[in-house]
């Protein structure tokens, strides 16, 4: 004897042409008015606590300052090491004259 399925579980299927299995969308019309935010839309709404931005703006501001930091201290160890490289290519060829 075939079973009825009361209307409350009907869902309507929207075919998508994708190989994705197809979502069951529920039809929202017996769904009471207060729960349609949570099934429509699709994209759901996150709502999170954010810290105060004063925080984030000062912890900003002292990461920028270190970057600044270590970037002039890159390029003050890069000054560095080209003079010793040219030392040194002097020094070898210093040494190559009196060999």
């Amino acid at each position: 004897m075939p079973q009825t399925i009361p209307h409350r579980f009907l869902f309507t299927v929207s075919h998508s042409s994708h190989a994705d299995p197809l979502p069951a969308i529920p039809d929202i019309t017996f769904v009471p008015q207060k729960f349609h935010d949570f099934i429509l839309p699709s994209v759901r709404k996150i709502y999170m606590d954010i810290p105060s931005a004063t925080g984030v703006k000062s912890e900003v501001n002292f990461l920028t300052q270190c970057v600044k930091a270590l970037v002039k201290e890159n390029d003050d160890l890069r000054h560095k090491c080209a003079y010793y490289q040219d030392a040194l290519k002097t020094t070898e060829s210093d040494i190559d004259l009196i060999l």
